[in-house]
């Protein structure tokens, strides 16, 4: 999954940059293909797990006939499913809050296609993947704002719209690699 993150994240970025007409229309459906794709790759691995624990001397007694098959669709739905439902729920809860709050606001916050590029890169993250890309916004904005008003001495809006997915990008290889092996990681982590 980690390999199909960066892919994602990598292009959608691109798209951001350079193709953005493209991202603005395409934008919701770029959403639904990640939350698919994840998915996907959920059954994928349960039917994997499946055939090893089939094939196993010892494992074959968590299978069927031996067991009930919801305990292999209770582990598949917790090993495999729930982290990815615990980022989408955030996702989901930011992009529903997010949309109110900008319309409310005359759209003055996020441009039109942000909030779902917020909402994949937060989905994409995983949990708790989400509060490193929190953290990492709030305090790139915050140094950013404290700059602007300790050199201009005045307050503006400063847009996060070229964050959100190098933010992810940078949660994700920066959980995979150094947070994975630190005890704290094992306390936050679902699965």
């Amino acid at each position: 999954m980690f390999i199909l993150s960066i892919a994602i994240l990598s292009s959608l970025f691109i798209l951001q940059l350079f193709f953005r007409p493209i991202l603005e229309k395409w934008i919701n459906w770029f959403i639904v293909a990640a939350v698919i794709l994840a998915l996907g790759v959920g059954a994928y691995y349960s039917i994997l797990q499946y055939s090893v624990w089939s094939s196993a001397e010892l494992s074959k007694y968590f299978l069927p006939p031996f067991q009930s098959i919801t305990y292999f669709l209770r582990y598949s739905a917790f090993r495999f499913f729930m982290p990815s439902v615990v980022s989408l729920v955030f996702a989901g809860l930011f992009y529903g809050i997010a949309r109110i709050m900008n319309k409310r606001s005359g759209e003055r916050f996020f441009e039109r296609e942000e909030i779902g590029l917020a909402a994949i890169a937060l989905f994409i993250s995983g949990f708790p993947g989400i509060l490193f890309v929190f953290g990492f916004i709030v305090s790139v904005y915050l140094l950013v704002h404290l700059i602007n008003l300790a050199l201009r001495r005045k307050i503006e809006i400063i847009p996060v719209y070229y964050l959100w997915l190098p933010s992810s990008l940078f949660a994700i290889i920066l959980t995979t690699t150094w947070l994975s092996k630190l005890n704290l990681w094992s306390l936050l982590k679902i699965s």
